[in-house]
């Protein structure tokens, strides 16, 4: 994976010891924060032959929370990919409110009552989620308030 600048951001190998009549592989990278700006180059060579794909960074913002209505508070998650712990922090995160690990299915997966000592943010600990995508919302009375979503390594 090239940056905008030329330089080689990630490289690596991969060996196949068998033989597949059909096969697909992936590998997936989380650029750096902030990562440069500008036209990125993701290039495979197999066999002798190069292959590129481009992609383009335009921003490294904070990403505004995923939102169902403008009246939703925005929700700072990190580390984000978390591993074990995941700190959460808001101006909907009140003494009443509930937070939430949605799974990518759509299935809830841990709350937490935000409690008295909250003051806008508090630590969940994910270290027994399985990795992939999940959305963490606050909810209070029963209104989701705030959302985004985070990576589990």
């Amino acid at each position: 994976i090239v940056q905008p600048n030329g330089i080689t951001w990630v490289s690596w190998n991969q060996t196949f010891n068998a033989y597949y009549s059909a096969s697909w592989w992936y590998w997936n990278w989380i650029l750096p924060n902030p990562a440069q700006l500008g036209t990125w180059h993701f290039k495979v060579t197999y066999a002798g032959k190069t292959i590129s794909q481009s992609f383009t960074v335009s921003t490294t913002a904070p990403l505004r929370a995923e939102t169902e209505s403008a009246a939703e508070a925005i929700i700072t998650l990190s580390p984000n990919p978390a591993t074990s712990q995941l700190s959460v922090s808001s101006s909907a995160l009140t003494p009443s409110a509930t937070v939430e690990v949605i799974s990518e299915f759509g299935l809830p997966v841990l709350r937490q009552k935000a409690g008295a000592a909250a003051k806008g943010n508090t630590i969940l600990n994910v270290s027994q989620l399985t990795p992939g995508t999940y959305y963490v919302q606050i909810k209070d009375k029963g209104t989701v308030t705030a959302k985004s979503k985070f990576l589990k390594q």
